[in-house]
């Protein structure tokens, strides 16, 4: 009896967790806990080492030996260096509150403020939801407004001031704090998540907060430390390529026209666009380093619900467990400097499986909670294409999940229905632009040619094809263990993806939400294994996978095997540190962020995955050219910046140009075309040209006649008025940048 006591308190499921909580685990081995711990323990163990022994005894021994030299100088950093900190820092916070502020009268609009409702337990969920929704509602917000032509400063400061408004106003009201500590009802969630309300529940017993551990200590000093460099990392000038051509480009276009506008050259004008309007909203008031910043925060904002989910389900340990796994992930850094979109999405989707977690708890949740968790996750769909597998993958999990529920059809009515609602603007306005809900996917269906190449662009995002994965169990095999191969192809990754393997194939999850994010997680896997190979579109599913792997990790161990892990773990979380530093310090741009350095010296020149820099040409352009001057990029997409109309086609657009040289015969025609198009300038980048027209690829597909006619109207009509050339990263090419001068009434030119 004293022996099977014993064993009951080292094995997850059992009376007692090794938490010490009396309750049961939300997980249990598939099979006997001893042997599933030690077959978990050993492929954790054995997929550690050959991750970080890819790396030769004398790498490994340098990369740690430079820990020292590429932690930023901070002490350096000039004043002006400080004040753009904190300045930049200030409007990000004032933007965060306009967002809260709104999410909050939309949270009170679902009924989900109120004292009678389920809400969160505490003001950091309330908050996170808040925020969540708010940026969804502030998104949509700016499409309406540029959808009517109503993009003004006037209007985008009322917004905000509506926003801070909503915040106050909830802040001086008592239901705040009511609801802030009301939402589930921990009374009545305690029995639903055992594990989760380890030590809240002791610390309303005791009248006092728990004590944190070292291990936790640890893992929040781990994640405030990254965090701040993160931050830090944001101040270098953008050199991301899609920020560039689209991110900020499109915005930065819209604004010029006072609100949103069809740009039939450029095919990512038609992709959703829920983060590129929030970026609409930053560009006035703090331009590209805001929008970085912004990114940056919702990193933070993803971290701090990954923590919420972990803990909700694991107690505080796995809570900050999970966190720190998620925001290691070098890559999650990397995109951290950037103005991308994954950070933004993954806002949405883990605080929409947040919502749906309260709405799997409770027995009795409000229907609001469904509808509030089809909105969030409708928002994640409106920010990419590749999310909107999401709604159907959810609403199956869903309806799994609440099958012994009499009011399951509601909540999946509320759930598809409000994810629908706020993913149909986005169809709308291609529809408005396009004639295409779906543009540029089918577009030839829809509209005349030339079409934008999508199944190329597809395929250059590594498109994944069903009918070569089953037609082999060489190719099968392949597919199945790719995502756990990602990791030994590439460090930037980090080792998440092995380590979440014990818990997707050996721990099964007790009902509720455990089993419903894991649902969740097997379906967004899915839809993302048998679609593409790049992981940056996974990035938002990962924290979900992280929150998985922590309960594992932290809940399913006899304590002597978790201490062993949690050492292993110190390592890994430092290397990531390490590695994630290293990889910022050979951008070469902490002078810049320091404000030792010139941010345009910077973009003049070539830098890892900033090749052909364009940016001379367009600050040449900007200072030397009519207000009216109308500049045409050829072999160059990224546009942002430019202060000048411009006709800028994306490698998989031809449009106008490619009409222009099929339409024309001579140097006459192109001239007349050009001319009735009002170009004044031509920007040419020619290394990137020369690499978009090699062998195989499909930009500007001309004749020999229509290559003729062009080189004679270039010689006649063209005037070279600015000229780079900049050494290429890596080898002997050079790239060439240049300005052409455009007189198209006389046809002589030098």
């Amino acid at each position: 009896m004293g022996k099977r006591r014993k064993l009951e308190h080292a094995v997850p499921g059992s009376r007692e967790t090794p938490s010490g909580f009396a309750g049961p685990s939300v997980l249990a081995w598939r099979f006997h806990p001893i042997a599933g711990q030690a077959l978990a323990f050993l492929i954790i163990l054995v997929s550690g080492a050959l991750f970080y022994t890819k790396m030769q005894p004398g790498q490994l021994k340098l990369f740690w030996s430079h820990t020292f030299d590429i932690i930023p100088p901070l002490t350096t950093a000039t004043s002006s260096a400080w004040l753009t900190m904190a300045r930049t820092a200030g409007l990000l916070l004032a933007l965060h509150a306009a967002a809260v502020g709104i999410g909050l009268i939309g949270l009170r609009g679902l009924g989900l403020a109120s004292r009678s409702l389920p809400a969160p337990r505490d003001r950091l969920e309330l908050s996170l939801l808040a925020s969540a929704l708010g940026w969804g509602l502030l998104g949509m917000i700016m499409l309406g407004l540029g959808l009517a032509g109503m993009w003004r400063t006037w209007a985008l400061g009322l917004v905000l001031a509506c926003g801070m408004a909503g915040l106050v106003f909830s802040l001086v009201r008592p239901a705040f704090t009511a609801a802030a500590s009301a939402l589930p009802g921990t009374q009545e969630r305690a029995p639903q998540h055992p594990p989760a309300q380890a030590d809240s529940r002791a610390s309303s017993q005791t009248g006092s907060p728990v004590r944190w551990t070292a291990w936790e200590g640890f893992l929040a000093l781990f994640l405030l430390v990254l965090a701040g460099f993160d931050f830090f990392a944001a101040f270098m000038p953008e050199i991301f390529y899609d920020a560039l051509v689209y991110h900020l480009g499109l915005p930065d276009l819209y604004w010029t026209k006072g609100g949103l506008v069809a740009v039939p050259e450029l095919l990512y004008s038609g992709l959703p666009q829920m983060v590129q309007m929030l970026y609409a909203a930053a560009l006035p008031l703090g331009g590209d380093l805001l929008c970085r910043a912004l990114h940056w925060s919702f990193g933070v904002e993803t971290l701090l619900l990954t923590f919420c989910l972990g803990r909700m389900l694991g107690g505080r340990a796995a809570g900050l467990l999970s966190a720190a796994l998620f925001y290691g992930i070098p890559l999650v850094s990397a995109m951290s400097w950037k103005a991308g979109v994954e950070h933004g999405q993954a806002v949405f989707q883990t605080s929409g499986f947040l919502a749906l977690a309260f709405v799997a708890s409770k027995k009795e949740a409000a229907a609001s909670w469904s509808c509030l968790a089809g909105l969030l996750i409708g928002f994640a769909m409106g920010s990419k294409y590749q999310a909107w597998p999401l709604l159907p993958v959810l609403t199956t999990a869903l309806w799994w999940s609440l099958r012994d529920r009499p009011e399951r059809w509601r909540h999946l009515a509320l759930f598809a229905g409000a994810g629908l609602l706020v993913l149909a603007p986005w169809c709308l306005k291609n529809i408005l632009h396009y004639g295409n809900p779906l543009y540029p996917i089918l577009q030839e269906h829809f509209g005349p040619a030339p079409y934008p190449r999508w199944r190329e662009l597809m395929g250059d995002a590594e498109a994944v094809r069903l009918p070569e994965i089953f037609s082999s169990f060489k190719s099968l095999g392949f597919w199945l263990t790719h995502p756990w191969r990602i990791p030994f192809e590439n460090m930037d990754h980090g080792p998440i993806l092995f380590l979440v393997l014990p818990a997707a194939l050996l721990a099964a999850w007790r009902p509720g939400a455990p089993a419903l994010l894991w649902l969740s997680w097997l379906g967004v896997w899915l839809s993302w294994a048998l679609t593409t190979r790049m992981l940056r579109y996974a990035l938002p599913n990962l924290p979900l996978a992280c929150v998985l792997t922590g309960l594992t990790l932290e809940s399913g161990f006899h304590p002597k095997a978790r201490t062993a892990l949690r050492i292993g773990l110190v390592y890994v979380l430092l290397f990531e540190t390490v590695y994630a530093m290293t990889w910022f310090h050979a951008l070469g741009a902490t002078g810049v962020a320091l404000g030792r350095a010139d941010a345009s010296a910077y973009l003049s020149e070539a830098h890892p995955s900033y090749h052909c820099p364009v940016q001379p040409a367009i600050e040449f352009v900007n200072a030397n050219t009519p207000l009216d001057a109308k500049v045409l990029f050829l072999g160059e997409g990224r546009r942002y910046g430019i202060r000048r109309e411009a006709v800028v086609m994306s490698y998989y657009d031809e449009y106008p140009l490619q009409w222009w040289l099929d339409r024309s015969s001579s140097a006459e025609d192109i001239r007349r075309f050009l001319s009735e198009a009002g170009v004044t300038h031509i920007l040419v980048n020619r290394l990137e040209l020369a690499r978009w027209q090699s062998p195989g690829r499909k930009y500007l597909r001309v004749t020999e006649a229509a290559k003729t006619a062009w080189s004679r109207f270039m010689t006649e009509s063209a005037t070279r008025v600015f000229q780079k050339r900049v050494p290429e990263t890596g080898g002997p090419l050079m790239a060439d940048t240049a300005v052409y001068a455009l007189d198209l009434s006389t046809g002589i030119g030098r």
